[in-house]
């Protein structure tokens, strides 16, 4: 997902006026494209904590 989401965005944004950034957040990537006039959402991937089969019910 992560990769489809940075290849659109390649492909779509104006490099005579526009940038693709790579952002990474608390909970995983997030894929933007910068504008004089704002910024675009092109996709990302994100992720949550890792659970265990070997972790207790509730959690540690």
């Amino acid at each position: 997902m992560l990769l489809t989401a940075i290849s659109e965005a390649a492909e779509r944004y104006d490099p005579s006026t526009e940038a693709v950034i790579l952002l990474e957040t608390d909970s995983g990537f997030q894929v933007l494209i910068l504008s004089p006039y704002g910024w675009d959402y092109a996709g990302g991937l994100e992720f949550g904590p890792a659970v265990s089969s070997r972790d207790p019910p509730g959690g540690i």
